[in-house]
């Protein structure tokens, strides 16, 4: 783990970074794609490049309420959950799905579910009555503070620009893992149940990295993105 990251990362984080990009290396480097780690614990966003080095580190947003399980429905609270595991990020830029965000730009678990995907990033909403409280936070490194969306990880605009502009193609496609805040779950959303999908506890279905698949193609194609509906904030 690069120094600079692990000085910050919770010791879940650690545990997904030493277990999965040791695995995912040939297909990050062959394919020009990010490793994401969304390490709840700590309010912290890892973005690695295809060689594991730190491109980026910032603190984010998450969902308002504490979980690792999709529940949809996240304009309710007890839904607003940011749910864990290792998924594909897809890109939906331009259409309905992307509408009234920041650069029209929003990013996706692609896939994931049966038949759509689900919003999952996106630069910090602010157009509610939470919006300075939002801009504090990410300002703020305690990572008490970092629980506003309604299950999206909300990430400062600068930040966001620069990689929508200068990263954008390392972006979609990227592989992001969820780190859980049931930290003594960890293992399960690496290797185990929940990883395999056997069964999925919930409606998403996680990468298995360590079973050969196909992997999806990434589209910019309008989508279904949640059954929940907008905005996901």
């Amino acid at each position: 783990i690069p120094k600079v990251a692990a000085e910050k990362m919770s010791p879940s984080a650690k545990k997904v970074y030493e277990t999965l990009y040791p695995v995912l290396k040939a297909e990050l480097n062959k394919n020009s794609k990010f490793f994401i780690v969304n390490d709840k614990p700590s309010g912290m966003l890892f973005i690695f490049n295809p060689d594991g080095s730190v491109y980026l580190q910032q603190k984010v947003l998450n969902g308002k309420d504490v979980g690792d399980y999709y529940k949809g429905g996240n304009d309710t609270r007890g839904n607003m959950v940011t749910p864990a595991g290792l998924f594909n990020l897809g890109e939906r830029s331009n259409n309905g799905t992307s509408a009234g965000y920041d650069f029209d730009t929003v990013y996706v678990l692609d896939k994931a579910g049966d038949g759509y995907s689900v919003t999952t990033m996106h630069s910090v909403w602010t157009k509610e009555g939470e919006g300075p409280k939002r801009l504090a936070a990410l300002a703020n490194p305690d990572p008490a503070d970092s629980r506003y969306s309604h299950a999206c990880i909300n990430v400062d605009k600068n930040t966001y620009r620069k990689l929508i502009t200068e990263k954008r193609n390392y972006m979609n496609g990227a592989k992001l893992f969820i780190v859980p805040d049931n930290v003594m779950k960890t293992d399960e959303f690496l290797t185990g149940k929940t990883a395999q999908n056997s069964p999925s506890p919930d409606e998403l279905t996680r990468v298995n990295p360590f079973q050969k698949e196909s992997s999806p193609e990434i589209s910019n194609a309008k989508a279904t993105e949640t059954k929940g509906g907008f905005p996901i904030g």
